[in-house]
Formats: structure tokens, sequence, C-alpha cells
């Protein structure tokens, strides 16, 4: 018997979501295909001191004293090692640790950093630290001992309940920084045990945990005038309806505020106008401000008044009306940072990201908004992806702006062609050279011809091209014209053979030197 063919789903892509490719584990094992082509870049002399170099030599002969390769079991060379490691003072402690677990994360276990790593005033630990003898809940309330610790920043501890991080802070009467990103059961007991044991905490980071809008009120309004950083991103439970009991709250306090906050990361909660338009206000001095994948469509006059000093402004895949964002950006001259991907796109949702039609950026816009940040002298990066409505109006954006910044993300944007890239190259001798450090291009259909533009960007440092039309003609020329570029990505080049991929850079060598 023969059967039917099942039918092939069409994979959609949703702009900025989470995915299996983001975590660290499936990265050791990627395919030759899909991967960055790496090369070593020798700049200009710089003179590092003793103990950074130290600190290196250190980090690079770690593995050596643990007799397993993915676990910890100290060689008996390590006591020695240790003892000199013990000697150390207080202040270099963070750095060397932040190295090592950059560097051979499995190895640091439990008994390990509990051991030599829990000194100074700064602490990192991730749940990923350890491997087979991880850090945990002992590691964490080891952390607590510290009696002057100024910054604590936990990273994923998934597992450990919210009263366990409410005894965790309970003891830091000196702590300023605190991060709990991916801390998921972390709730009102731990934001109780910050407002009566933190008196001094001006940095907060709650993404992706279980705190309300209703339980952080309290916190608000004990630490309303040092509060500086506020992030709360990933809060998908955070609805205009649960976030009226916070506003409830502190409209009960006349003229409250918070003058100190200048960074405020609302992303990926479902907050929209309303919500916003009372909220944002009672932030006046704001510098940073991220409401992407929100509900937000339409800021009032007074609100968008109010966000005048914004440096860094993100609106990925949210509603906003093209004419309000043109209001809202003419009213931010000092934006260095400008993130607008897939406008339109509404939460990220993968049946908008998918419909051109869906999108509200289109070329008028872009127009309109080219024309003010010509006058934005401090801006040095712009994120356009997804806007797959733009056409004729890239070209002199490119011109204008684009080559002017640190950073230009134009993927997916369907309607780039090789030509609008043009304006990288400057137009005469008088012309200084594109500044751009990090490109990138991906899923648009930029092929060989754009070569000789991106070639004429001396600084580049990063570029992805992954599923365009460039091949190793046009990668070579863009490689000997570009000599700081260390980082390419020509994942699904087909114009690039698979097995080049991962080494393209040592492909040209060898072309070069024949």
């Amino acid at each position: 018997m023969s059967s039917r063919p099942a039918k092939r789903r069409r994979v959609v892509f949703t702009i900025g979501a989470p995915s299996e490719a983001d975590s660290p584990s499936s990265q050791r094992n990627v395919p030759s295909s899909s991967a960055f082509s790496v090369r070593h870049v020798q700049r200009p002399v710089h003179v590092q001191s003793l103990t950074t170099l130290c600190a290196r030599v250190f980090v690079t002969y770690f593995p050596h004293f643990s007799t397993e390769k993915n676990s910890w079991q100290p060689r008996r060379e390590w006591t020695a090692v240790s003892q000199w490691l013990d000697a150390l003072p207080d202040s270099s402690i963070p750095m060397l640790f932040g190295m090592l677990r950059a560097s051979c994360p499995v190895l640091l276990s439990h008994e390990l950093v509990t051991s030599h790593f829990l000194r100074g005033p700064s602490v990192v630990l991730s749940s990923d630290l350890g491997g087979p003898q991880p850090v945990n809940k002992y590691t964490l309330l080891a952390a607590a001992k510290l009696s002057a610790l100024v910054e604590l920043r936990l990273l994923g501890f998934d597992k450990i309940l919210d009263k366990g991080f409410a005894t965790i802070v309970s003891g830091m009467p000196t702590l300023e920084v605190l991060y709990l990103g991916g801390c998921t059961k972390v709730g009102i007991k731990t934001v109780e045990a910050l407002v009566q044991s933190c008196p001094v905490l001006k940095v907060l980071n709650l993404n992706y945990t279980s705190v309300t809008p209703a339980s952080i009120g309290p916190l608000l309004l004990a630490r309303h005038e040092q509060l500086a950083v506020l992030k709360v991103a990933g809060m998908t439970t955070w609805t205009d309806a649960a976030f009226s009991k916070l506003l409830a709250l502190l409209s009960n306090h006349r003229d409250f505020s918070l003058p100190a906050l200048h960074t405020l990361k609302l992303r990926q909660s479902s907050l929209s106008d309303g919500t916003l338009n009372t909220f944002l206000p009672m932030c006046p001095n704001l510098r940073k401000l991220d409401l992407s994948f929100t509900n937000v469509c339409h800021l009032q006059p007074t609100t968008i008044a109010n966000l005048a000093g914004l440096e860094k402004l993100a609106l990925t895949s949210t509603r906003v009306l093209p004419n309000n964002l043109v209001q809202l950006v003419s009213a931010t001259p000092n934006l260095v940072t400008l993130t607008v991907g897939a406008l339109g796109g509404g939460q990220g949702q993968a049946s908008a990201i998918g419909n051109t039609s869906s999108m509200t950026m289109t070329d008028s816009t872009l127009s309109a908004l080219t024309q003010i940040l010509v006058n934005c002298h401090e801006l040095r990066a712009v994120n356009l992806v997804g806007n797959t409505k733009l056409k004729v109006s890239l070209p002199d954006f490119v011109r204008l702006v684009g080559r002017r910044l640190k950073r230009l993300n134009l993927a997916s944007i369907s309607g780039l062609k090789s030509s609008d890239l043009a304006g990288l190259a400057p137009e005469d001798l008088s012309e200084l050279p594109s500044g751009l450090e990090v490109l990138i291009l991906n899923g648009t259909s930029v092929d060989d011809d754009a070569a000789p533009f991106i070639a004429r960007c001396p600084g580049l440092e990063t570029l992805e091209v992954a599923g365009t039309k460039l091949s190793n003609n046009g990668l070579f020329s863009i490689i000997d014209g570009c000599p700081l570029l260390s980082n390419l990505d020509v994942t699904r080049c087909r114009g690039v053979p698979v097995a080049a991929r991962r080494r393209l850079f040592e492909v040209w060598d060898e072309q070069r030197d024949t």
C-alpha cells in the first residue's frame, strides 16, 4: 500500500522569540555548515596589566589541575595552588572567577566555588556551573554570608523556591545590585525581603520571574528615590488589569515618581497604551526604555515629552503607529540606540511575522525617520530587522544614517538589494570611511555586487550574511578590504562550499598565498 506523503509544515520564525538554539549547550556541536567563521586579528599593541596577564595564564592552565575533563577532580598539585589562590586579595577574585566561568564552567563545582571564589564585593553564579557537581542552593546560601556584598547576580536558578531567595537576600544590607534573571520562582517573599533588608538597593533585574505588579509596589515606594534600574522582561502575566493594582497603590501617594530610574525594561509584557501612558510619566529621567513585544500602539504627547532624554529605545514587534513613532524619535535627539524591528508584528506572533501585509514600517515612515536621525549625532546602533515593506527608502537611509553607525541590522528585509548598500562607500576622497563595526544582513537577497561597498568599511569586525547570495569571490574581497573582520556568518550561503563555511578565513588565506 502506498501512503499519502505527509504535508510539509511551513516554518515561520518569530523574531526575538527564545529557541533551543539560545542555550549554550546547543552551540557545542553545531555543524560546520551553520557556524561563524572566526579568526584572531592582530590589533594595535595594548599593554595589559600584570594582574590580567597572570589571570589569563592561570585560566589557560586551570583545566590541568583536574583529573577529569568534564568534572572537578583536583590533582595533588592543586593543594599548593589553592593556597596561593587564597592569598590573592578579594578585589582580584571577581575578575578571575569571571574568566573561569567563560572558559571552563563545568569545572566550577559547588565545593570549588564555595572554597575559593565566594569573596569580594561581587558574586555571579549561574545554574550551568559545575557540570555533574553543580552549584546549588547551598552555594547561594554560602554567598549570603558575605557581609559586605555589593553586587549579586544569580542566573537561571529555576528550581529554588521563593522562600529560599528571600532567605538569601535577607542578610545583605550593603547590596546595591541584584540580578535574578531566569529564577522563575522568585516572588512576593523575595520582594518583601528586599524591602526589609536591602536599604541601598539601586539596580534590580527580575526578568522571567514570578513577581507580580502588585507585589513590587512596596519596593517602589520604599526605594523610589534611589532605584536606578528596573528590568522585568518576560512577564506575560503583567496585564493591564494586574498592573492597575500597582497604579492604584502608587496613586495613594501624592506626586509619586521614580526620579533616579534611568533604565526600564518591560519587554514581553502584555501592557498597553492606557497603562504605559500612566506609568511612564512617573519616570521623568529615563535614558533606556525597552517596550519590545508589548501591546503599545500610541504614546500620548505628554508621555513623549517626558521621554526627551532617551538614549536607547526598543520597540521591536509592537504595533506602535508610524506617526507616533516619528513623533517619539523626533523628541529624543540624544538617541544612541534605536531598535524598531518587525513593526506591526504584535508581540512577535508567528502569524504576523510571516505576513508581510501586517508590517507597518513603510518607506514613507523610514524616510521621515532618516531625516530625523541625520541630526541625532550620538546615534550608534539601529535595528530594522524584519520590516519587510521597506524598499525604495533603504538607499538614502544607508547613505545618510547607516554609514555613520557602529552597528546596523537590516536582516530579513526582503526588499534590500545589493545596490542599496552603495552608501556605505565614501562619495569622494574628502569623506571619511564608514565607521561600521557590526553589519547584519541575514535573510536578504544581497549578492556579490554588495561586496565592493561592504569592503569600504575598514573598521568592520562582524559580518552576518546567512542565507544570502554571497559567494567566495565576494566574501574574499570583503576580507581583503576589512582587516579587522574577525567574525563571519555564512550559514546557508549556497555560493560557499559547506566544508569552507566554518574555516572561510583559512581558505581565503590559503588562496591568497597560492
